[in-house]
């Protein structure tokens, strides 16, 4: 835990100032072949070039945003400035997060995970409510909770993003390393 408040001590202030520089971000991409679509594939599209690295979300995605991105949250601008701003402040910081402040997961790491009896099935796109605590035998954690109050929806994520190798231990040796997470939110609810 004290790692991690320490991390979060660092990613502050890097986060703060990739909110604000979002806007001229995208002034500096160029098209280049990288992953697409949450790493699902591979295709040309914006990224920002290597020296600002920390704020690119190439790790999984170009600056147009994920398929969720494109169809349902910024349907109309996700191929403009103003799309590719609303991503990296979706997105703050992402390659930080991906790469100085991302824990290396051993392929001999184990886990536990408790709920609230949801299991691992909370997203914040679907209005489920709980929570769940991942620890790993090496120290890093994940925790997840979403609670909807007064018709508004919070929701904390902190620790490092495991959940992805509790669901698919092949993950351990082909993606061993767990983004760092700081995302507390609240938002409207989605309609039933």
């Amino acid at each position: 835990m004290l790692r991690y408040i320490l991390l979060l001590a660092i990613y502050i202030p890097v986060f703060i100032v990739a909110m604000l520089i979002a806007p001229v971000l995208p002034l500096f991409a160029v098209m280049r072949d990288g992953p697409i679509d949450n790493n699902n594939g591979t295709g040309i599209g914006p990224r920002l070039p290597n020296w600002l690295f920390w704020f690119d979300t190439t790790t999984d995605n170009s600056l147009w945003g994920d398929y969720g991105w494109r169809t349902g949250h910024c349907p109309k601008f996700w191929g403009t400035q103003l799309g590719m701003t609303g991503w990296l402040w979706r997105n703050p910081a992402c390659g930080f997060a991906w790469s100085i402040l991302a824990y290396e997961v051993s392929p001999s790491e184990t886990f536990t995970v408790t709920s609230s009896g949801c299991g691992l099935n909370l997203d914040k796109s679907r209005d489920r409510q709980g929570w769940f605590y991942i620890k790993s035998s090496g120290g890093a954690f994940q925790l997840r909770w979403i609670k909807t109050l007064l018709g508004k929806q919070f929701s904390l994520e902190a620790g490092w993003l495991l959940d992805v190798y509790v669901n698919d231990p092949a993950m351990l040796t082909t993606r061993p390393r767990a983004p760092f997470s700081f995302q507390p939110a609240m938002r409207t609810p989605p309609a039933p």
